[in-house]
């Protein structure tokens, strides 16, 4: 199993260092980070996915994978957002009618 990739970080920090970034670049800075913090290369997470280091590669740098802005858009005007956390650890709401 993967260990908390936030183990230890003080998330204030990091939630208010990605605050003025866009959506794509805390996302990818967040998975850098998990990734250091965890001793992973990207060719680690390539074996891992079953792809070539090159891919994950393009996705680190924002070449693949980008989050669709009409998305980022729609989550603005609901006033929600994208965040990062450790599998398991968020806290799930539903609203039942």
């Amino acid at each position: 199993t993967i260990d908390n990739p936030f183990m230890g970080v003080n998330r204030q920090y990091v939630y208010a260092r990605m605050q003025d970034m866009t959506t794509d670049a805390r996302i990818r800075k967040a998975i850098r980070q998990a990734m250091s913090e965890q001793g992973m290369t990207q060719q680690a997470v390539a074996d891992r996915l079953g792809v070539k280091q090159p891919s994950v590669a393009a996705v680190m740098s924002g070449s693949r994978g980008v989050i669709p802005q009409s998305l980022i858009d729609v989550l603005d005007v609901l006033g929600l957002e994208l965040c990062i956390c450790p599998k398991g650890s968020a806290t799930q709401t539903t609203s039942r009618a």
